[in-house]
């Protein structure tokens, strides 16, 4: 395990020509990253390099945001807060035009 440029931590696995290989990556935030919302939309990335020798032949980006959703009575809840969701019953596609009425 090595570090990356942020402080999380980093692997290198070997894996033979023809074979397969699972990785989990487990980290202990402990605080190092802020929370998702609708009105901070914190982002964070990682980034996944297949190397061959010393020359990258894939890699895969991808962002994701930390949040907590949870249900608590008749609350929807995300990161501890409360939190209402709105649809629209009206949609060009919705139940009134694709009813025969």
């Amino acid at each position: 395990m090595g570090q990356s440029r942020d402080g999380l931590a980093a692997a290198n696995v070997t894996v033979r020509a023809g074979a397969t290989a699972k990785l989990a990556l487990r980290e202990r935030v402990n605080g190092r990253l802020r929370l998702w919302a609708p009105g901070s939309p914190n982002l964070y990335a990682a980034l996944l390099s297949l190397k061959q020798g010393d020359r990258i032949v894939d890699s895969h980006f991808t962002r994701f945001g930390w949040r907590q959703f949870c249900i608590r009575g008749s609350d929807l809840l995300l990161n501890g807060q409360p939190i209402k969701l709105i649809g629209d019953f009206l949609h060009p596609f919705g139940p009134f035009v694709l009813s025969r009425s």
